[in-house]
């Protein structure tokens, strides 16, 4: 009986530890990601050319200063998502992954 008993006792042990031991599977397997969680920026045309160092009546109009206004932008993060017309002015919204 008492071989009964220990030979119980080492095969629970065993079931124990074979089952609490991660598989090399579960050990090599990556971290899951954490989701992204994003900001978003709407600018107008006339804003981006403005961050971009035009000047109503001051300065002639040149498409640069649209550039240079979303370059500034993208060296901040931002990233174009979308563009399109909005009342008055074309709309644009930007992108980034949010800064804590």
């Amino acid at each position: 009986m008492t071989k009964t008993v220990l030979a119980l006792v080492l095969a629970g042990i065993a079931a124990v530890l074979f089952v609490s031991t991660p598989s090399s599977a579960q050990k090599d397997a990556p971290p899951k990601p954490q989701r992204v969680k994003w900001e978003y920026r709407v600018s107008t045309e006339d804003e981006l050319e403005k961050l971009g160092g035009y000047e109503l009546g001051k300065t002639p109009y040149d498409k640069k200063f649209l550039e240079a206004g979303l370059n500034k932008l993208g060296e901040e993060g931002w990233e174009l998502v979308q563009a399109g017309r909005g009342d008055r002015n074309q709309t644009c919204v930007f992108k980034r992954p949010k800064q804590n």
